[in-house]
């Protein structure tokens, strides 16, 4: 593998998911619904390896060889359905696997943020695609810990034989008591009798503290708890599932709530057998009379929030009658209030009604501080809103903070000039149920009829900046129409030459006429110093550009620089025998959106017309070399022609000199080869076994230095002309199809 960087973050990806594999092999569970469970982690860790080898071994990162990498996370969690089909996990093991999990995917997630969207990628489609990649991962997550939280996974039956449970225990006593007590603690060491929760309605949480999906949702409920204790009729009463009371008080401590004494462990135990509690966390909610109402209560508060209360069916399908209404006849003002607030934020406090924003385009920013790619995108939004204001566009942005804290949003609000809703309003989660935002950063934009303009605006103002503008359809539609006009009319002056400059720079800071360049085929190298792939590409791209130059065809190549600042930009540059744009020159973000690039390094090649040829040369160079020039689909047909018909004139098998089982001609999508650590596509020499690769011509020019050596030849100058096939030049370290 080229990159080191790349080479260790892959290894790290492996050996994340290894760890991850390896703690679940220990003593595992035995139910049907597991297996179903398993056979669907299957499917999602499918999926993520897929987006993975999109994100790292394609040309938004490209070093194919991290495919054998990101594969085997793939064939590692297939193997995860034999293992987890054994008997019950005891719970010690639970406990110890669900921290490893939790930590486990927080390494992920931090090594995909590392490596897709920091310093080692960092453009636009990166960003979205390790958003996708959470949200897999996410999933994935949630069910490895509702597995190993669990103990046999809940059966749809379970709400059935709860709500008779209920029945035969109409009186709270016979529920929470024991012959010796008959009250429940507060975490201050007071206690309430049980007797004064008779005609309330009660919620019975099951949940420890070494439960990562239980240490996320207590302070959700506490929130909500807090709010419905105004109304006098609600409670809630801890159940815990911890191991020690020392870990019991530490979680106690959190909860604003009651409890049953941990040294119970009877009136516990009946409880979970009684509620048939097969994970954690969970929330049973009991009516005034001791009836169950429902068992599914965190997944009620997570969607609806304080608004299911009293979490009865009746109450759920209002609201849902109540979210269908809405669709059918949406308003800024339906969307944006709520029962307790008619007002959004502005800064300082100051309170601006929902009103005021009628007729208006209205866009809906879902975003987080904690996210990169979010605080990435933010500033690009805020300069076009203050451009929009500028202009006197009716348009305003309201912010929905995906925070976990208020001290977050407080900060990251400091950077937006635009409206927010209050920290935790729960209008929030009900948008985001409505719009079905799967990912941040969303910019959902509404018309001034309120409704549904465009649900997918950030792609669209990175790839149109502020000419997006409506998010319109037709103004869409009216875009394309532009650009494929200016592709048509396409000349190398009109992507080069701007108002202020119609010249590139050479080093030394002399200028070239871009005039001297029409002509010529021209590479516009999209790259930036602090990118690790970037880094290793140049060299090899330098090494082809001097091989072209050399051979006196009319190349050029354009340093469009990515960097952050001038420094950076001069470093990288000295390194490069070719022409650049200044640094700093707005025709970079115009040229970034007109190619629509999405990773680094890009190289787009412009013909001697001035037409674009390919956007794609990077992936040439990697697997053509020199031989890639001039980049054209018809040079590419007939390098892919004579491939086939030295594949057809190749050896099936070959016996390399650097690897010790036999070699199979096998069609391979992309691989590195394992004898000049170069890019490869089509066809290689390939040993399944080891995941060995090397290029066709790599294994017929150590075929041909086997047979000099046996003839004591020297292999760096002499070619056995017997031993290669016909047609074939070998030229330095490669032998091609003449």
């Amino acid at each position: 593998m080229a990159v080191p960087e790349q080479e260790k973050a892959v290894t790290q990806v492996g050996g994340t998911h290894e760890s991850l594999s390896s703690l679940l092999q220990s003593d595992t569970m035995a139910e049907p619904e597991q297996e179903k469970a398993v056979t669907h982690m299957g499917e999602t860790h499918e999926s993520l390896s897929s987006l993975l080898q999109e994100i790292v071994c394609s040309d938004t990162m490209a070093k194919p060889e991290q495919e054998k990498a990101v594969s085997q996370l793939g064939e590692t969690h297939e193997s995860l359905s034999s293992l987890l089909q054994s008997d019950t996990m005891a719970e010690p093991e639970q406990e110890k696997a669900v921290t490893h999990v939790g930590e486990t995917h927080e390494s992920l997630i931090s090594l995909l943020q590392e490596i897709v969207c920091s310093d080692t990628m960092a453009e636009p489609e990166q960003e979205k695609a390790v958003t996708q990649a959470g949200e897999t991962h996410e999933s994935l997550s949630s069910l490895l810990q509702e597995i190993v939280c669990s103990d046999t996974m809940a059966e749809p039956k379970q709400e059935k034989a709860v709500t008779q449970v209920g029945e035969n225990h109409e009186i709270l006593s016979s529920l929470l008591c024991n012959e010796e007590r008959d009250f429940l603690i507060k975490n201050n060491g007071e206690t309430v009798k049980v007797e004064e929760l008779e005609g309330k309605y009660v919620g019975l949480y099951f949940s420890a503290h070494w439960c990562p999906p239980c240490r996320y949702f207590t302070p959700v409920l506490s929130t909500v708890y807090k709010k419905l204790s105004e109304k006098g009729d609600f409670e809630i009463v801890f159940i815990s599932r911890d191991r020690d009371e020392k870990s019991f008080e530490e979680y106690y401590h959190t909860m604003p709530w009651l409890a049953v004494p941990f040294s119970d462990q009877n009136t516990r135990k009946k409880l979970d057998e009684a509620f048939e509690v097969n994970g954690i966390p969970c929330l049973v909610v009991l009516d005034k009379k001791g009836g169950v109402i429902t068992t599914e209560g965190v997944k009620i508060i997570e969607e609806y929030d304080i608004e299911a209360y009293p979490f009865n069916t009746e109450r759920l399908d209002e609201l849902r009658a109540k979210e269908e209404a809405l669709r059918a006849a949406p308003t800024v003002e339906s969307l944006l209030r709520s029962d307790e607030r008619d007002f959004v934020l502005g800064h300082g406090g100051r309170k601006v009604p929902v009103t005021e924003l009628t007729g208006k385009t209205v866009g809906l920013y879902f975003s987080a501080h904690w996210y990169g790619p979010c605080r990435n995108f933010t500033p690009q939004l805020v300069d076009i809103y203050n451009e929009l204001l500028k202009r006197g566009e009716a348009f305003e942005i309201v912010f929905l903070s995906r925070d976990k804290e208020e001290t977050a949003f407080e900060e990251y609000y400091e950077s937006m000039p635009w409206l927010a809703l209050p920290f935790g309003d729960i209008t929030g989660k009900k948008l985001s149920r409505y719009f079905e935002v799967s990912g941040i950063p969303t910019l959902i934009i509404l018309g001034p009829d309120g409704k549904t303009v465009e649900t997918g605006a950030v792609g669209h103002i990175r790839d149109y900046g502020i000419r997006a503008y409506p998010f319109t359809k037709d103004r869409l539609v009216e875009i394309e129409a532009q650009d494929n006009a200016k592709r048509e009319a396409q000349t190398l002056e009109s992507l080069l030459v701007s108002d202020a400059r119609n010249f590139v720079m050479k080093h030394g800071g002399d200028q070239v006429l871009v005039s001297e360049l029409v002509g010529k085929t021209v590479g516009l190298y999209f790259s930036a110093h602090w990118c690790p792939p970037c880094r290793s590409f140049t060299p090899e791209l330098t090494k082809v550009y001097n091989e072209i130059k050399e051979r006196g065809e009319d190349f050029e190549i354009v340093f469009i620089s990515m960097d952050r600042d001038q420094e950076a930009f001069e470093d990288y540059y000295k390194g490069m025998p070719w022409l650049a744009l200044p640094f700093g020159d707005k025709t970079k973000k115009n040229l970034s959106r007109y190619f629509r690039v999405r990773g680094i390094p890009s190289l787009i090649v412009v013909g001697p017309d001035g037409k674009t040829v390919t956007n794609n040369a990077r992936s040439a160079v990697s697997t053509h070399g020199a031989r890639a020039y001039p980049f054209t689909d018809a040079h590419f047909q007939r390098l892919q022609k004579e491939m086939k018909e030295l594949v057809e004139k190749s050896p099936k098998e070959i016996k390399c000199s650097k690897h010790e089982h036999q070699l199979v001609l096998t069609q391979r999508p992309v691989f590195v080869c394992d004898g000049c650590n170069k890019d490869g596509s089509a066809w290689s020499y390939y040993c399944k076994k080891c995941d060995y690769d090397i290029h066709v011509e790599c294994g017929l020019k150590d075929q041909q230095d086997q047979g000099n050596q046996e003839k004591g030849q020297d292999t760096d100058t002499v070619v056995d002309e017997n031993c290669k096939p016909a047609g074939v030049i070998c030229d330095g370290d490669v032998c091609y199809k003449a």
